[in-house]
């Protein structure tokens, strides 16, 4: 990862964790205590309804002339102490107030007794038990988002980091590719290499490789204006544009067979010249030493087929991509087919591609009637 990718990636999760763990202290402080609320409602409920028994039964004593029997209702988790008018002990249990402590005046002097003091002593575990519950709930819950983030983290870069090595390979292409016709030209600008004729040729295609490269940056990054639609004879442009690949096939050997009839189309020179220059270009890039290409035209309906490297059935949805390239078997951009469909979708043509590993690829183009 690159030092500028792991900075983004810093802070953007310091800022996504710190505002998730503000949020969810947030939401676990108010579960909390609406819980904790609800489980005091619960105990006092509770509390009332065992003074209520007490209450009751010192009624029922005062009523019977009996002494009450407390310990009758007597329950482990409360303690309980019965008060005169003057709020002083008369019998019951030593409040410590740890507990939860309501104080009930319903038996109204009966017996003595004008009020009882009752005592939770186990609410302060309940509410222990409860904060350690929402505690750990919260914690679980914060590393479950925090790695969810941090793996959304990693999907939301990954097309970032994936477009800048696509550029970070086009720059290296793009230098690996204009340094061999440039050393050409180097080379052969002595008055001793212009003398001789194959120099001069290679000086010439050194300078139309140069040139279509430079095109194809053009028309790749900049909008190009002022095209000029016509009528073009579709076999003379390709015979044109075989002329700049006789070389370059002759170094591999490649043999071009070309059956063309005289289809007419319309739309920009330039256009169609890049179009067929850069379908040639990978018939003869990508094809085997002593390999064929066929080129085929009738109605309209242009076909280049060759006996190549064929391309992966994985890479053949990817083809047109722009910086996408299916072998690293030879240079380039991986933007001449992506310029290719640019071109087919601007005048309507529909493009269709067969290929096979190691068999050879076939593309058809079938231009619209005008």
């Amino acid at each position: 990862m690159k030092y500028k990718e792991h900075t983004l990636l810093k802070k953007f999760a310091f800022f996504y964790f710190g505002v998730t763990f503000v949020l969810l202290s947030i939401i676990f402080i108010l579960i909390y205590y609406f819980q904790l609320d609800m489980q005091k409602n619960l105990a006092l409920e509770r509390m009332k309804n065992f003074s209520f028994q007490i209450a009751s039964n010192i009624i029922q004593a005062q009523m019977q002339n009996k002494m009450p029997n407390c310990k009758a209702i007597q329950k482990r988790q409360y303690k309980f102490m019965l008060l005169d008018k003057k709020g002083k002990k008369i019998r019951g249990d030593t409040i410590n107030k740890k507990g939860l402590i309501i104080v009930d005046k319903s038996p109204l002097g009966h017996m003595g007794v004008w009020a009882i003091v009752v005592e939770d002593t186990t609410f302060e575990k309940v509410k222990q038990k409860l904060f350690y519950k929402t505690f750990f709930a919260f914690i679980l819950s914060y590393l479950v988002i925090a790695f969810l983030g941090y793996y959304l983290i990693l999907l939301l870069l990954k097309p970032i980091k994936e477009a800048r090595e696509r550029i970070d390979n086009f720059i290296k292409d793009t230098t690996h590719e204009l340094n061999t016709p440039i050393t050409a030209l180097l080379m052969c600008a002595n008055e001793k290499s212009l003398q001789k004729k194959h120099n001069l040729e290679r000086i010439r295609l050194s300078a139309k490789r140069v040139s279509e490269l430079y095109k194809d940056l053009i028309y790749i990054f900049l909008e190009e204006k002022n095209k000029k639609i016509i009528e073009i004879i579709m076999k003379e442009e390709i015979l044109e544009q075989l002329q700049y690949f006789e070389l370059l096939a002759a170094k591999k050997k490649i043999t071009i067979t070309t059956s063309l009839d005289d289809s007419k189309t319309k739309m920009d020179k330039e256009d169609f010249k890049r179009l067929i220059s850069n379908l040639l270009s990978n018939t003869i890039k990508y094809n085997k030493r002593g390999g064929q290409v066929f080129i085929t035209l009738k109605k309209r309906k242009l076909i280049i087929e060759d006996t190549g490297i064929g391309i992966k059935k994985e890479e053949q949805e990817k083809i047109f991509e722009k910086y996408h390239r299916a072998t690293d078997v030879e240079g380039g951009f991986g933007i001449g087919l992506s310029i290719v469909k640019q071109i087919c979708n601007e005048y309507g043509i529909k493009i269709t591609m067969h290929s096979k590993l190691h068999k050879g690829t076939k593309f058809t183009l079938e231009f619209p009637p005008y």
